[in-house]
């Protein structure tokens, strides 16, 4: 059964808990958090996901807004995080931590790093003196394989750094060594198959949803996130493959495994 569907707030008490929803920016949280907030929510509450799903990071260590749904145990409210390793000061029941290819975190970061760099001068500035440019037009110059040797050589894309740590850190921070109740998800398999990981998110959550209402809420999830060359900007499971040869993306693999382990290539 589902509560506290009302204003951002309803239903939360002091014996709420968190459930994660954990990733390295541009690994999949935003699909997630829509898909919950349409099954759990209504296609009304669209503009409020960030009131709704709130934000942990080292600034908000406890945020206050946040719908609490009735689970199982008892109200639990979706934490988003892109923080580095899961706080200890949260009262967690577990979580969602998502991973994607590092080449394909790098290509969308650079597309949001674009896209937002009127927005954050540390965006503009990471660009350099030839300013920020699409990673069409990056890759058409030639200038890409510069930003992903870079990557590699940072681990990450370096504004993300404050939030979320390197890319590295982040995934050894949350996968490394997960709790027992953390399920580590790869984007591929979240992309393939989002009805299946959100039921399973839902159960971990201990939150009961009618089938019918679960799949209008994937349909529409899904409706909303098309590729359209913005914060959506691909889709893809695989856009690396659009950009960089199979042995340039080996080159990368076999630099960044060391550090993570090989589960995630």
């Amino acid at each position: 059964m589902i509560g506290g569907g009302g204003p951002p707030g309803a239903g939360i008490g002091p014996n709420r808990r968190f459930f994660w929803v954990a990733s390295y920016p541009r690994s999949g949280n935003t699909l997630v958090r829509i898909a919950l907030n349409r099954i759990l929510q209504g296609p009304e509450r669209q503009v409020a996901l960030d009131e709704d799903f709130p934000e942990y990071d080292h600034r908000n260590a406890f945020p206050t807004n946040g719908v609490a749904f009735s689970g199982r145990g008892g109200p639990v409210v979706f934490l988003k995080t892109h923080w580095c390793e899961p706080p200890e000061t949260v009262p967690s029941i577990g979580g969602i931590y998502l991973v994607r290819h590092p080449i394909d975190v790098f290509l969308s970061g650079m597309n949001y790093l674009f896209l937002e760099h009127q927005k954050y001068e540390v965006f503009r500035l990471f660009f350099g003196e030839n300013g920020p440019q699409p990673v069409e037009q990056l890759a058409q110059t030639g200038k890409l394989e510069h930003y992903l040797d870079r990557f590699v050589a940072e681990q990450g894309l370096w504004p993300f750094r404050l939030h979320s740590g390197t890319w590295v850190q982040n995934v050894l921070g949350w996968a490394g060594a997960p709790q027992p109740t953390m399920m580590i998800v790869r984007y591929e398999d979240l992309v393939q198959d989002l009805a299946g990981t959100i039921s399973q998110i839902l159960e971990r959550a201990g939150i009961a949803v009618a089938e019918e209402r679960l799949d209008r809420g994937i349909d529409q999830a899904l409706a909303g996130t098309r590729p359209n060359g913005g914060f959506f900007w691909r889709g893809s499971i695989d856009t690396k493959s659009e950009f960089f040869t199979p042995a340039r993306v080996r080159q990368v693999e076999n630099a960044l495994r060391p550090l993570v382990g090989s589960r995630f290539f």
